[in-house]
């Protein structure tokens, strides 16, 4: 994977990392270090796959383009 344009990369990491923890459904108090981590996962695929295309919002993945990242990642 080859960066191209760093444009909306931190956006796009903390829109990951915060549907990330949204989605847990869990109160700040309860989060575990393990969810932590995979928000920090999640979204260091999606600023990684924006950085990969020019713009900031058209660079934006979707769900599946993480997906296949993360589980790339992890095989």
């Amino acid at each position: 994977m080859k960066s191209i344009d760093t444009l909306g990369s931190g956006d796009s990491f903390f829109g990951g990392f915060l549907h990330t923890l949204c989605e847990s459904r869990k109160d700040l108090s309860d989060l575990e270090p393990s969810d932590i981590r995979e928000a920090a996962m999640t979204g260091n695929a999606c600023g990684a796959l924006t950085s990969t295309r020019t713009g900031a919002i058209p660079a934006m993945p979707d769900r599946d383009e993480v997906a296949e990242l993360m589980n790339a990642q992890r095989s």
